[in-house]
């Protein structure tokens, strides 16, 4: 996806300004439902892995049948084939033999049917014809070892709803900013060290992230270096709230303002916009305003921010 809804907080003065300018009217003139928007699917909290059901909105499955039904050592050679799975957008789910669906495999089970299912779109665009192929080869190496048979749709006929999907959500996908200045020097572990008292972790030294059940926010610097090189003063940081990731809550940004302002000042640093400047609480209440305008735009399409959607897609 191109971010073609990007927000930044250190452009909040032309934001309060404009009162969302001419570039996003098309955006906000949008306020039909785009996609199917029941209550199971836009539940808050659930983990990718563990929905139960198969969202033909922005998924699709590809089925294979077990016939007779998979039990004993051969759920201990599925079991090996599903654990090489290693594509985010791939996930799986197991129909047993009572009926009963499942995201994972126990001994004492008897499976009938098997869904590889893929998302139709993320955050890199529509699914890609290697997204297809890899989904596909994993599926045709299970039905030739079970003697099984598995049924998958063509690829130009996911990739026109994956490109459908995309656009839709490129042009909902929202991002906020907060910028610190720091007025000390910091080498990595210290950066580390502070951070992971308010639950970020680091990702093979690269990324620094915070994912929990209410926020997504990840960090970055502005001069192009690597957080693992040191900062030096004046050097700025930006923590970036993913907002389709994050909890739809009408203190959002608030939450995010105080838990960002609480690191600044272990850090012994300034918020600040895009000049410099400290940015005031005064204008928090107007930035929460449109962060909530976002929120409402994102539910109304069908990703209500922090739902299985939302998670699923914008990654």
């Amino acid at each position: 996806m191109k971010f073609e809804f990007l927000y930044k907080i250190r452009d909040w003065i032309n934001i309060l300004k404009s009162k969302i300018g001419d570039d996003n009217s098309a955006v906000f003139d949008r306020v039909d439902p785009i996609l199917v928007t029941e209550d199971d699917i836009n539940s808050d909290n659930i983990n990718i892995n563990d929905n139960l059901f198969v969202d033909s909105e922005i998924e699709f499955s590809i089925d294979i049948f077990f016939d007779p039904h998979l039990c004993g050592d051969n759920l201990n050679k599925l079991y090996e084939l599903l654990l090489n799975i290693r594509n985010t957008n791939v996930r799986f789910l197991l129909k047993s033999l009572d009926g009963t669906i499942k995201s994972s495999i126990s001994n004492n089970d008897s499976i009938i049917l098997l869904k590889i299912v893929v998302a139709l779109a993320s955050r890199n665009g529509p699914i890609s014809y290697e997204d297809w192929s890899y989904a596909y080869d994993i599926s045709d190496s299970i039905s030739s070892i079970f003697g099984s048979e598995f049924v998958c749709p063509s690829y130009k006929t996911v990739l026109s709803k994956g490109m459908q999907l995309d656009k839709l959500c490129s042009s909902i996908d929202a991002y906020f900013s907060l910028n610190l200045i720091m007025e000390n020097a910091f080498g990595y572990n210290e950066l580390i060290d502070i951070v992971s008292e308010f639950d970020f972790i680091r990702f093979e030294n690269e990324s620094i992230f915070l994912d929990n059940e209410d926020y997504c926010i990840f960090l970055s610097r502005d001069d192009g270096l690597g957080l693992n090189e040191p900062l030096n003063i004046h050097n700025i940081v930006s923590f970036t709230l993913d907002v389709p990731r994050s909890i739809n809550d009408e203190r959002l940004f608030l939450n995010f303002f105080t838990l960002v302002k609480k690191i600044s000042e272990c850090m012994g640093a300034k918020i600040v916009d895009d000049s410099g400047m400290v940015l005031s609480e005064d204008y928090i209440e107007s930035i929460e305003d449109q962060l909530q305008s976002i929120l409402e735009i994102l539910e109304k399409n069908g990703f209500k921010a922090g739902s299985y959607r939302a998670k699923r897609i914008f990654r």
